[in-house]
C-alpha cells in the first residue's frame, strides 16, 4: 500500500516528463522543416519564438458548403493522422520513460544530499560556535 502511493506519482510524473519531452522534440522537428525564406518571416520566427506556437497540423475549413463531402472526409483523415501521431508519442514516451526515471532519481539525490550538506554545516556553526 505504502510502495504504491510512492511509486504511483513518480510514474506518472515520469510518464508525463517524457510525453512533455517527446512532444517537445517532435515540435522542434516541425519547426525547423518549417523554416522561413523571407527576412519578415526570419524576423517574425526570431521574435515570436518563445511564445508563439508553431501549428504542425491544421484541419481543413469544415465549414466549405461546396465541398460538402470531400472535406468531410478529409478532416476524418487528418483527425485519423492525429490518433496515429498521438500513438506513436505514447509509445515514444513509455520508451523514454525509464530515462527519465533515472534523471528525477539522481535530481532528488542530488537535492536531498544538498539539503543534508547545508543542515550539517549550519548544526556545525550553531552548535560548535
Amino acid at each position: 500500500m505504502i510502495t504504491q502511493l510512492l511509486i504511483a506519482p513518480i510514474i506518472f510524473i515520469s510518464f508525463l516528463l517524457s510525453l512533455a519531452l517527446v512532444d517537445r522534440q517532435n515540435r522542434d522537428y516541425t519547426a525547423q522543416r518549417a523554416v522561413p525564406t523571407s527576412r519578415l518571416g526570419r524576423l517574425w520566427r526570431l521574435v515570436a519564438s518563445p511564445w508563439y506556437d508553431i501549428k504542425e497540423y491544421r484541419y481543413p475549413k469544415e465549414s466549405d458548403a461546396s465541398a460538402g463531402q470531400a472535406a468531410s472526409s478529409e478532416t476524418r483523415a487528418w483527425r485519423g493522422m492525429h490518433r496515429r501521431m498521438a500513438k506513436v508519442e505514447v509509445i515514444e514516451a513509455f520508451e523514454q520513460r525509464g530515462k527519465v526515471v533515472v534523471v528525477m532519481v539522481v535530481l532528488v539525490a542530488a537535492v536531498v544530499c544538498g539539503v543534508l550538506k547545508a543542515s550539517w554545516a549550519l548544526y556545525g556553526s550553531f552548535y560548535h560556535s
